[in-house]
């Protein structure tokens, strides 16, 4: 009767891991990273030979004549005792950033404060007394 009541429908699932489909994909895909592995240490290995038989013949190879040349360079700029920055182009960007954010931070400050830009700041309504509330009133007009 089952055993454990209930349905048994894990072997139709596609993605059950004990399923025949699951394990053929498994194996192919074992085989296919056995066969670049092989691949590539093939490769690798005559690289070496390549190399070997190169440094016998007394051939230089060009990354080692680029090597040469490059430390050539760099001891001479090592005599010239100068500070390297290697951040030099991002401590730029950063301080143009922060010269950005000054600029912007000083225009919110001035147009577009808290209230307004207090050119034209007025009390409430119920906070001027009853000369200056019917004072007031005639300002209103000349704004529109």
């Amino acid at each position: 009767m089952g055993g454990h009541g209930g349905l048994n429908i894990l072997p139709q699932k596609s993605w059950n891991v004990y399923g025949r489909k699951q394990r053929e994909r498994v194996r192919r895909d074992e085989e296919q990273l056995e066969r670049e592995q092989r691949e590539e240490a093939a490769r690798k290995e005559e690289e070496e030979k390549e190399k070997r038989l190169r440094a016998l013949r007394g051939e230089k190879e060009e990354e080692e004549e680029e090597k040469e040349s490059g430390r050539e360079g760099r001891v001479e700029s090592v005599h010239e005792n100068k500070h390297v920055n290697f951040f030099e182009e991002h401590e730029k960007a950063l301080a143009s950033l922060e010269r950005k954010q000054k600029a912007k931070k000083s225009e919110e400050d001035e147009g577009n404060r808290l209230g307004g830009s207090g050119t034209h700041l007025r009390q409430p309504w119920y906070a001027k007394s009853d000369a200056s509330f019917y004072d007031d009133e005639d300002d209103d007009d000349d704004d529109d």
